[in-house]
């Protein structure tokens, strides 16, 4: 594959990632994505945040630094004793991101063992084959974590859009939990949707592994697993809309699809 072709790839991506995120703008007017986390309410005896700043348009523009920096997690506020429902969701996503690559691991005929890698000064781990994975393996093992996300997803998304048709506005250690594992796999996905534009990260990250087997450019599979966290976003916010709901879902059985272009 030639340098040009590379650049060509990652420019598309690139503009794949910018146009839906202007598109999810334009039909909502807001993206809405200063939080997921939920705010605790007058009925739990705190006063209400102002209004926050919503990502739009200004002069024409998408400000995109409000979408990233204004959501979930750093926009938590809950008062002392309610946090831990959220940081406990947020484990959850991650035990169900792991659980994802062990069982495919299992599913391919491969026992996995925990190999310690870095992601800069943090220490974490990575499963490691018991043997040489072909390369349609390779990739569905390392896929699975972000389609274990995207089911998740899926499943929490449909609770929220139930609970927020019947919400009275209080929000309890269940929906801190739902939006504590919304918070953490929206994060995880944008993290890993960087490394993967920019080349950072172990060598054996899930993107990079990703993108070697099914033969394109990484940014290419960041631009992939960021369209669906981005739309799941604005599904979180607007659980009555349509046309999101099918685009991600869309973009997830792609995901799985690639598989085919890995060799068997």
């Amino acid at each position: 594959m030639t340098s040009w072709t590379i650049r060509r790839h990652c420019l598309l991506a690139g503009s794949l990632c910018l146009l839906l995120t202007e598109s999810v703008v334009r039909a909502g007017g807001s993206l809405d994505c200063w939080m997921i986390a939920a705010e605790p309410t007058a009925a739990q005896g705190v006063t209400a945040p102002a209004e926050p700043p919503t990502a739009g348009l200004d002069g024409g523009k998408l400000r995109l630094a409000d979408c990233v920096v204004s959501h979930p997690a750093l926009s938590f506020h809950a008062p002392p004793g309610t946090q831990g429902p959220f940081f406990l969701g947020a484990l959850t996503g991650l035990l169900g991101h792991e659980t994802g690559h062990y069982l495919t691991n299992l599913l391919v005929g491969s026992t996995p063992r925990a190999e310690s890698v870095h992601y800069g000064a943090l220490p974490f781990f990575t499963w490691e084959p018991d043997h040489l994975l072909t390369d349609r393996e390779h990739y569905l093992t390392a896929s699975a974590g972000f389609n274990a996300q995207n089911l998740l997803n899926e499943f929490l998304l449909r609770k929220h859009a139930t609970r927020a048709r019947r919400s009275a506005g209080v929000a309890g250690a269940d929906d801190l939990r739902l939006e504590g594992m919304l918070a953490f796999n929206y994060w995880l996905t944008v993290g890993y949707g960087a490394n993967a534009f920019f080349g950072g990260g172990p060598p054996r990250r899930d993107t990079k592994g990703m993108a070697d087997t099914a033969r394109l450019p990484e940014a290419v599979i960041g631009a992939l697993i960021l369209t669906p966290a981005l739309l799941d976003a604005y599904r979180y916010h607007h659980p009555e809309a349509r046309w999101p709901r099918r685009a991600s879902r869309t973009a997830k059985v792609l995901l799985l699809v690639l598989a085919l272009r890995a060799h068997p």
